[in-house]
Order: structure tokens, then C-alpha cells, then sequence
């Protein structure tokens, strides 16, 4: 699952972006729906931060000899 994570970032918040947009712009936005939005950006962006700290600890684990 952790593979797909910068997946579904990189397609998901312009996604979210053009969809908050629209609803905007065409003034049928309602706010739960706006909220709802937002909560998963959140939650994509919590999950991408997540996973970039995993592979940063383990590259730099590998990569660093004088840790041992």
C-alpha cells in the first residue's frame, strides 16, 4: 500500500483543487462538502509526509556508515 501513496498525492490534491473550484465557481458548494474535502487532503498529506519520513530514516540508515 505504502507504493501508492505518492500516487494518490500527486493525483489527489489537484484533483481536490479543481473540484473545490468548480463547486465554487459554479456557486453549489456546500460547506459540509467543502469540509469533507479538506479532511481527506489532510489525510493525504499526513500520509505522504509519513511515508517521506520512512524513507528518509531508512535511506539515511543505509547510506550513513558511522551509525551502526
Amino acid at each position: 500500500m505504502t507504493k501508492y501513496i505518492p500516487k494518490i498525492y500527486a493525483i489527489y490534491i489537484p484533483i481536490s483543487i479543481a473540484i473545490f473550484a468548480y463547486l465554487i465557481l459554479a456557486e453549489i458548494g456546500h460547506p459540509f462538502w467543502i469540509y469533507i474535502l479538506d479532511l481527506l487532503k489532510i489525510c493525504i498529506i499526513l500520509m505522504f509526509s509519513n511515508y517521506v519520513l520512512q524513507n528518509y530514516k531508512s535511506e539515511y540508515h543505509n547510506t550513513n556508515p558511522s551509525i551502526s
